[in-house]
């Protein structure tokens, strides 16, 4: 449930946009990456990672935080899934012997959310030059783009027009990884504390019963995947004990 990704200011812009109905009533979402790990991939070892029964899989990795999002910015569930998982390398030979991998590198699957809309999540890693990331939202009002987290536009039928978002600066010092990480998870963090501390609240905040819920859709794209079928995304009971 560490869904960080929530708090960066770009998609809480995006949240904002969508509980205002700003682009109307949403009809299709397109949320696709891809990225340029091909040498990272064929020239060293994943270990955990590249076995789905340690969890590994770009799937989980990344997925999950995808599906967070498509369910926090929508605020409604998933209703079904057709999911097709694939490595496309899959194996590799070091110093150390072979790694045989099974954890998929790349993944595609459609859905319906409650209300209708459609849904297409596509990443793909192993690229020798991957293109970056890329949401599209549809709405009967206006279309959205958001590029690599950083650029959002807007059109309600005529050219795309930039939306300036107020950027959360991390510290000068800051080096990779954790730059990339502070953003979302500084502010997230920062928000619990004061949910504990000062006893407020946030929707923001991501709950047990959202991991629960991406969890959910994850079980359905391995299964769909598995069976080469569209699969009815299953809640189960959930017990909300706040």
């Amino acid at each position: 449930m560490n869904f960080q990704w929530r708090w960066t200011p770009i998609r809480q812009r995006i949240k904002l946009m969508l509980q205002r109905k700003e682009l109307g009533a949403i009809q299709h979402i397109k949320y696709i990456g891809s990225f340029s790990g091909y040498n990272m991939l064929a020239y060293s070892y994943r270990g955990w990672e590249s076995r789905t029964e340690e969890g590994g899989g770009f799937l989980f990795a990344v997925g999950s935080h995808m599906i967070d999002s498509l369910l926090w910015w929508m605020d409604e569930e998933i209703t079904d899934v057709y999911g097709d998982l694939r490595t496309q390398i899959s194996a590799y030979t070091g110093e150390a012997g072979p790694e045989i991998r099974n954890a998929d590198d790349a993944f595609t699957f459609t859905g319906c959310f409650r209300s209708g809309a459609s849904l297409l999540v596509d990443v793909f890693y192993p690229g020798v030059r991957g293109t970056g990331w890329t949401l599209e939202i549809y709405g009967s009002k206006g279309t959205l783009k958001m590029r690599d987290d950083e650029i959002l536009e807007c059109s309600f039928g005529g050219p795309f027009e930039p939306i300036e978002i107020e950027p959360f600066l991390p510290p000068a010092n800051l080096e990779a990884p954790a730059i990339h990480y502070y953003n979302g998870l500084y502010q997230m963090v920062d928000a619990i504390y004061n949910s504990m501390t000062e006893h407020t609240t946030s929707a923001s905040i991501p709950q047990f019963a959202d991991g629960h819920k991406v969890q959910a859709v994850l079980d359905a794209i391995c299964l769909s995947s598995k069976t080469h079928s569209r699969i009815l995304v299953d809640y189960g009971p959930y017990i909300d004990l706040e």
